[in-house]
């Protein structure tokens, strides 16, 4: 992925007071800000993935709401993209762009992005 990319304009159907790690299906994961091209993933993926950006972007741990999870997208979020394709056995290749590093963020020597 390219640096900065937003594939969407970090807006959703889902309600705000809703918290995101309640998201119980594939359809509802799909429709946050930045998860909305990872069709081909499998609902284990997206739901992990999800959680990685929770504790990107928040320190909670219970009651992270849609709310100010579209608040901090909207304000240093990026499209998400995973590091490596799905465990779904039917479907095309996945485009292998490199994740990007937003403001704030550094790569480590392992490839994760942490904050700075």
């Amino acid at each position: 992925m390219h640096p900065h990319i937003r594939l969407d304009d970090g807006t959703t159907t889902l309600p705000k007071n809703r918290t995101v790690l309640s998201l119980n299906t594939k359809k509802d994961i799909l429709k946050l800000p930045g998860f909305t091209h990872l069709n081909n993933y499998l609902y284990k993926e997206l739901k992990a993935y999800v959680r990685n950006r929770v504790h990107l972007y928040s320190n909670k741990k219970r009651g992270y709401t849609i709310g100010e999870y579209i608040e901090k997208y909207n304000k240093e979020g990026w499209s998400f993209n995973p590091e490596h394709d799905s465990a779904r056995k039917r479907k095309a290749p996945a485009k292998k762009v490199p994740p990007p590093i937003p403001k704030g963020y550094v790569r480590t020597r392992k490839g994760r992005i942490v904050k700075a």
